[in-house]
C-alpha cells in the first residue's frame, strides 16, 4: 500500500490490499454497534453485547477488513477501543504498519513524534486511499495509545516480501539475524484450502498454463506476509497481553486463511476470534459467508 514502494500490485488488487482513489467518510461509534452481526457458523444473529462476551473469551481477535470500507473501520474502532477500555493491556497488531517501523511506533506513543511526522516517516498515507488513514487508521491507533494499550508493527517489509517471491527462501534464509529479525519464513500449515483459493484468485489475471509459475511466486510472498504477521501476533500474546487484535486485509484471515493457518501453528494454546467485515446489507447470514469466519459482521453497500 505504501506509494513509494508499489510492489505486487496484482495481489494487493485482487487480496483486498489496494483501494481506489476516493473521499474517505467516517461514521459515528453509535452507528458501527449497530451493524447486523452473525455467528459464522450456525448464523444466529448476535448483540453488540453478545459480540464483546465472546471477545472475553478469546485471547486473540482478528479483524479482516477490505482497506476502503468507511464503515468497516468504525466497527474495528469500536471494537478496539471498547477492548482496550475493559482490557487496557491489550495489544494492537497491524498489517500497515512494518516491523522496521516500530521505533517510530514507540517514538509516537511516547511523544517523541507528532502524529504527522509519525504518519510522514512511516509513509502509510496511501492505506486506504487518500485521507484514509487520517480518517481510519489513526483513530484506531490512538484509541489504543490513549487506553494504555500497545502498538505493533507486524508485517514483513516488502523488500523482503520481494525477495522471497523473485529469489526464494533459501534466500531469506542467508540473510543475517540482523535482518532475519524482520520477516519470518513460514512454517509447514495445513494451507491446501488457502493455497487453492490464491491460485483461483489469481488465475482470473492469469489465465494461461505458463503463468502457474508466477503465481507460484507469488504464494510465496503471502505466506511471508502470513507468517510474519503471524509471529507477531504470537510474540505479543506471549508477552502477555491481555488481548491481541489484529487488523488486516480480510483474504489473510477469511476461511483460515493464511495468517490465521500459521498463528495456529505457533500459538497452540491461544484462543483465536477471527472477525470479518463484509461491506454488503444483510439481515441474516449469506451463505457464502458461512464459515467465513467465528463473526461477520455487515457494513452496509
Amino acid at each position: 500500500m505504501r506509494a513509494h514502494l508499489p510492489l505486487l500490485v496484482l495481489p494487493f488488487l485482487l487480496l483486498g490490499c489496494a483501494t481506489p482513489a476516493r473521499t474517505p467518510i467516517s461514521f459515528e461509534p453509535a452507528a458501527a454497534r449497530a451493524a447486523p452481526i452473525f455467528d459464522g457458523h450456525d448464523g444466529a444473529r448476535l448483540s453488540w453485547t453478545a459480540l464483546l462476551d465472546r471477545v472475553a473469551q478469546s485471547d486473540i481477535i482478528i479483524l479482516g477488513e477490505q482497506h476502503n470500507d468507511a464503515m468497516g473501520h468504525a466497527v474495528e474502532r469500536s471494537i478496539v477501543a471498547d477492548t482496550v477500555e475493559r482490557w487496557p493491556a491489550t495489544t494492537l497488531t497491524m498489517e500497515m504498519l512494518e516491523r522496521d517501523d516500530q521505533p517510530l511506533v514507540d517514538d509516537y506513543f511516547d511523544e517523541i513524534i507528532t502524529v504527522d511526522q509519525f504518519r510522514t516517516m512511516t509513509r502509510s498515507s496511501a492505506w486506504g486511499g487518500p485521507g484514509g488513514w487520517v480518517a481510519w487508521y489513526q483513530p484506531i491507533i490512538d484509541a489504543v495509545r490513549h487506553g494504555g494499550g500497545r502498538l505493533v508493527a507486524a508485517n514483513a517489509p516488502r523488500r523482503y516480501v520481494r525477495l522471497a517471491r523473485t529469489d526464494g527462501y533459501d534466500r531469506l534464509r542467508a540473510l543475517p539475524a540482523s535482518r532475519r529479525a524482520f520477516f519470518e519464513i513460514p512454517v509447514d500449515a495445513d494451507d491446501d484450502a488457502y493455497h487453492t483459493r490464491f491460485r483461483e484468485t489469481m488465475a482470473g489475471v492469469h489465465p494461461e498454463e505458463d503463468e502457474a509459475e508466477k503465481i507460484d511466486a507469488l504464494y510465496r510472498s503471502q505466506l511471508v506476509w502470513d507468517a510474519t504477521m503471524a509471529a507477531s501476533i504470537a510474540e505479543a500474546f506471549a508477552d502477555g497481553a491481555a488481548k491481541v487484535v489484529h487488523v488486516v486485509g480480510q483474504f489473510h484471515c477469511d476461511f483460515q486463511g493464511g495468517t490465521v493457518q500459521q498463528l495456529r501453528a505457533r500459538t497452540a494454546d491461544a484462543s483465536i476470534m477471527v472477525i470479518s467485515l463484509q461491506p454488503a446489507a444483510a439481515t441474516a447470514l449469506r451463505e457464502e459467508d458461512r464459515g467465513r469466519a467465528d463473526a461477520v459482521i455487515y457494513t452496509g453497500g
